[in-house]
């Protein structure tokens, strides 16, 4: 589980506005493939690296995943 200090160290301190599956991941504490299926069944919106597979989650697309299913860790975040 992943707590509000965890978001802000791993995303709001570093000023990333986008984040990788990667990213995504860790702070949901799930795995990468996970967050791949998110994406590509339109729960978490985003978008991919022209010319590439790689996938991108604006952080703030990422709290409102995270509010709207219940993750922890987003409390007080972006509003």
């Amino acid at each position: 589980m992943v707590w509000k200090w965890d978001f802000e160290r791993k995303v709001m301190s570093k000023g990333k506005k986008v984040l990788t599956t990667g990213e995504v991941a860790e702070v949901c504490n799930v795995a990468s493939r996970t967050v791949g299926k998110w994406f590509d069944g339109g729960l978490l919106k985003g978008y991919r690296i022209p010319g590439s597979l790689d996938r991108r989650i604006p952080a703030a697309e990422l709290v409102r995943f995270m509010k709207e299913y219940g993750i922890p860790g987003y409390e007080g975040l972006m509003d």
